[in-house]
């Protein structure tokens, strides 16, 4: 059965020419004008959708564009409190260790001890 479906083909393959060559010339073209016709026909709709894809593509790449530059500028807004706060914070600390020192400072002068006069001089 192969062989004979594979003569068959080989037949319509030929048929087919056969039959293309017997057409007049103005047949021949009235055809390929309509399926010239039939394919931009149906291409049409296929290109539209198409450039409207690649329209929104190029919409969601702005938006993605202007969301990233946003959020660039979100942080360089967060950054400068930030680098603030670590500059008073460290200042804190030392006015804290400052502080501590001074207290430990008058805290000698209250000191007694017993058996020594408190005026010695």
């Amino acid at each position: 059965q192969r062989k004979v479906r594979g003569r068959r083909n080989k037949m319509a393959a030929g048929g087919d020419q056969a039959v293309w060559a017997q057409w007049s010339q103005e047949q021949q073209e009235f055809l390929k004008s309509c399926f010239a016709d039939l394919k931009a026909e149906m291409l049409a709709p296929m290109k539209a959708s198409i450039e409207r894809l690649v329209e929104t593509q190029k919409m969601q790449g702005t938006a993605i564009k202007e969301v990233q530059q946003k959020a660039s500028d979100n942080e360089d807004e967060i950054l400068g409190p930030a680098v603030r706060v670590e500059a008073h914070e460290a200042l804190h600390k030392r006015w804290q260790e400052r502080l501590e020192d001074l207290e430990n400072r008058s805290r000698r002068q209250n000191l007694r001890i017993l058996g020594l006069p408190e005026a010695v001089e």
